[in-house]
């Protein structure tokens, strides 16, 4: 599929995908476990490089996706509070 398509897909689709502050919280809480996930497979990769070089810049990234687990998962507690269906987030 070109990018041209692919983006036109994207415009036409995203109304759909975000609507409504219950879906958007379900798919921003995703990301934020996406997020996490990255963060985890980062402290591995920091543990067993053997350079310390590596580790610094595997851990650096590590402190990033931590924040933006962080900020999307405050931000879909946020939206799910107000769709009237609060969830709480796990640490």
């Amino acid at each position: 599929m070109s990018r041209d398509v692919t983006g036109a897909l994207a415009r036409l689709l995203s109304p759909l995908a975000w609507r409504g502050p219950a879906r958007s919280a379900r798919k921003l809480y995703a990301f934020a476990l996406a997020e996490q996930g990255s963060m985890l497979d980062l402290r591995l990769a920091a543990a067993r490089t053997p350079s310390p070089a590596r580790a610094a810049a595997y851990l650096r990234h590590a402190d990033d996706e931590a924040r933006h687990a962080q900020m999307f998962a405050k931000r879909a507690a946020k939206l799910a509070g107000e769709a009237g269906r609060p969830f709480v987030l796990p640490p």
